[in-house]
């Protein structure tokens, strides 16, 4: 057996041992009815769009591919691309996704509303933490989520470090702050709204007037620091964070004073889908065990009460959870964001 043959079998036995520990004891992984897999097998394959970070939905869609050797054909942009995709789909009426996933809960509960989802009841979806479930099961709640404050370890050192989201009004932060574009991700469309909620537009003014570095995507903000083109960033996903920590590299999260940003990561089948069964396939994928234990494993929470999340994450229950007006944002969305870009209109961009 070659070298390369070898590295790769025990990194697949590793990965293998590393997921296993994240599911509880006794606990075995989910498996979809056969007939439901002959179903999807014969369909051929689905279309995803997604707003999932690349390296997930790669390794997703990988382990999803080998368990049932079906081909998951999807497009990954940003929460607002995704949106643009599927506002086009309906206008042309030209369908071809059959899932979506955003992380963007109030767009999802608009659409909800619209009318855009079926529902569909996952295999395990009991063991969905009772706090997400909708009673619908027309939305799918993959991951929760936590927004934090994060800085560069070499430039900033821990009793510097801002403690709260106030102290990025601090003049030593001019022209050294990160943030990204709520007109482009939708997790920051609800940082932004839970900032906006806590302190008004005053907040923003005064961080506009300290010169940030503005950002489209809200996964570029640990590449921004890293690279030394800021040294703080105002929000940055908690998984993402722990992730680079996790690969040595000089970052650390600040849970802020005021509490910590909370939203979820949604998925849902169109009403449009094309391939039906193998998209129910995915969903049962996307909450099954071995997925959420790999979700725990990247640093992301499990939505099932039944995985453990990952070594050293904080209970969700022992944070102060902020939240967005997710039914403001349904109808406000777009003036928030313009009113942000007006705001920030002097702040560079990339």
């Amino acid at each position: 057996m070659s070298r390369e043959k070898l590295f790769y079998g025990v990194k697949c036995l590793f990965s293998a041992f590393a997921l296993a520990a994240l599911l509880l004891p006794g606990q075995a992984a989910a498996e979809s009815s056969p007939e439901l897999i002959k179903a999807a097998k014969a369909e051929g394959g689905f279309v995803l769009y997604t707003a999932m970070q690349r390296k997930v939905i790669q390794e997703s869609v990988e382990m999803f591919q080998k368990k049932y050797d079906i081909k998951v054909t999807y497009v990954r942009k940003g929460s607002g691309g995704t949106i643009q995709l599927i506002e086009a789909e309906r206008d042309t009426k030209n369908f071809k996704a059959d899932v979506v996933d955003l992380w963007d809960p109030a767009t999802f509960r608009y659409w909800k509303e619209q009318g855009l989802f079926m529902s569909y009841k996952p295999d395990g979806g009991d063991n969905i933490a009772k706090n997400l479930i909708d009673p619908d099961w027309e939305i799918v709640v993959a991951s929760p989520v936590t927004e934090v404050i994060v800085y560069n370890t070499r430039a900033v050192k821990p009793a510097e470090a801002p403690k709260s989201f106030k102290d990025l009004l601090d003049p030593k932060w001019k022209g050294r702050l990160g943030h990204s574009d709520p007109n482009y991700s939708g997790s920051t469309t609800m940082g932004v709204n839970i900032l906006l909620n806590m302190y008004g537009w005053d907040f923003y003014d005064k961080l506009a007037a300290q010169k940030p570095l503005v950002v489209k995507s809200i996964g570029a903000i640990p590449r921004l620091l890293l690279t030394g083109e800021a040294d703080v960033g105002v929000l940055s996903i908690d998984a993402d964070i722990k992730d680079f920590i996790a690969n040595g590299e000089p970052l650390a999260v600040v849970y802020a004073k005021e509490g910590v940003p909370f939203y979820t990561w949604d998925a849902a089948i169109l009403k449009t889908a094309t391939h039906v069964n193998t998209a129910k396939l995915w969903m049962d994928f996307l909450i099954s065990p071995e997925h959420q234990a790999y979700l725990a494993e990247r640093k992301y929470y499990p939505s099932r009460a039944d995985v453990k999340p990952a070594k050293g994450a904080p209970n969700l229950s022992s944070l102060k959870l902020l939240k967005p007006d997710l039914k403001w944002l349904q109808t406000h969305k777009k003036e928030q964001n313009d009113k942000f870009k007006k705001v920030m209109r002097d702040a560079v961009r990339k």
